[in-house]
């Protein structure tokens, strides 16, 4: 009895010690409730929001007004500084030429083939190089062709797993790379190029040389369909394994549809004797691929082909012979839209912010670049071998432009950028 006294006894008294549990009034002139605070804190979001635009309106207007002075420069013969960074040194021997896109917000980013698929982002001043396959992959990410989606403005790779014969694509997550084999019967692969269509659906032009065709695989209802654009004869693959497709570029019209640019060699050759060339085009069509041949050049080949539409939709194609010229022209009628240049060893085309074409050059005297037809300017004076340095160019959502080459063993990006900048 006691004890149960003195149990009742210490709650009692550490009740009162509380206080007690009814507040005295209504809060006062200072305090906030809840809703205020809310309120306010919605009244923030909205003037960051409105500063956001304000900010990314005054960054347009300064990328416009660059562009204007770079247009105005490039038409009375000036150049602007071309800013140079190493991506990656001491590369394997015989790399493939990288892969060049800006993401949307005009971050470089460049995919490359260092015995593993790597994919290289510039933060800053650095470049972060990160392993697209997992880490101890061998001789994966050959002929890696890099584009953003459109819908998503995540990165995607298509490439050739060398060492299973695979065509692969890895599209980034926004945390990590999701790696899916498109197509793995036979050898099937190389060359690859990617593409999307303004709906963000990827297509991927490579060659099969089990079957000796170009085909064409387009990511449909979750899965890859997969198609031939052409098939050459049985007998244009000869005992010792000649390939008789060589060079592959893909490109998505409004429409839709894929354009394929492709080198094919027609006759069977024999050894030490190069064979003749054609360069072909084919558009995907309701009843198949229609193909159109560009060029016929014996026994030169073609190099370096790119295919893209400009802004009226019309196809145009660049790529250079072994003879040393540089062309561009409508595949759809083999006509030259710009005179060809002379004394090339390697030429890539994209579509500048105002619509023109351009031009990543590499010749005797280095990395070059030109706009349509005007004067070379030097990007870098190289020093490698001749086909370790073919360019790759690229254009931001802004306009500017950037190439990515390799020269020696070395993997380097260069951007062009005016004074306002």
């Amino acid at each position: 009895m006691k004890s149960s006294f003195l149990t009742l006894f210490s709650l009692t008294v550490s009740l009162h010690a509380q206080g007690p549990l009814t507040p005295s009034g209504p809060p006062g002139p200072t305090m906030k409730s809840l809703q205020q605070i809310w309120d306010k804190i919605g009244g923030l979001e909205t003037q960051n929001t409105t500063l956001q635009a304000t900010v990314a309106s005054q960054q347009q207007t300064l990328n416009q007004q660059s562009l204007l002075i770079e247009a105005i420069g490039a038409a009375n013969g000036l150049s602007f500084p071309w800013q140079i960074s190493t991506i990656q040194s001491n590369l394997p021997s015989g790399i493939d030429a990288p892969s060049l896109a800006f993401a949307p917000d005009g971050t470089p980013t460049v995919a490359f083939h260092g015995g593993n698929l790597h994919f290289a982002k510039l933060v800053g001043t650095q470049w972060q190089i990160t392993e697209v396959e997992p880490a101890g992959a061998v001789d994966v990410g050959a002929f890696c062709s890099l584009k953003y989606s459109p819908t998503t403005g995540q990165p995607s790779i298509a490439y050739y797993d060398a060492t299973n014969g695979d065509l692969k694509y890895a599209a980034y997550t926004g945390t990590t790379w999701a790696i899916s084999i498109v197509e793995s019967v036979g050898d099937v692969g190389k060359g690859c190029c990617l593409a999307f269509s303004q709906q963000g659906v990827p297509s991927i032009g490579y060659f099969d040389l089990t079957r000796n065709e170009v085909r064409c695989a387009r990511f449909e209802v979750g899965n890859w369909q997969v198609g031939t654009v052409h098939c050459a004869p049985s007998a244009a693959l000869p005992s010792y394994g000649y390939q008789s497709f060589e060079a592959v570029s893909i490109s998505v019209g409004r429409d839709g549809r894929e354009g394929i640019l492709f080198n094919y060699n027609s006759d069977i050759p024999q050894p030490n004797i190069a064979a003749r060339q054609i360069l072909y085009y084919a558009q995907r069509s309701a009843s198949g691929w229609p193909v159109t041949q560009v060029a016929d050049d014996n026994p030169i080949g073609f190099h370096d082909l790119a295919l893209l539409y400009d802004e009226s939709y019309n196809s145009r194609c660049s790529y250079f012979s072994q003879d040393g010229q540089a062309f561009y022209k409508d595949p759809s009628t083999a006509s030259d839209v710009i005179a060809p240049r002379f004394n090339v060893y390697g030429v890539q085309a994209a579509l500048d912010g105002l619509g023109r074409p351009s031009f990543a050059i590499w010749d005797a005297n280095g990395v070059r670049y030109c706009i349509a037809t005007g004067s070379l300017t030097t990007v870098k004076s190289t020093s490698g071998g001749l086909y370790t340095n073919r360019p790759k160019i690229a254009f931001d959502s802004a306009g500017r432009v950037g190439v990515a080459y390799v020269d020696g063993s070395s993997l380097y990006f260069a951007s062009q950028k005016a004074f306002l900048h």
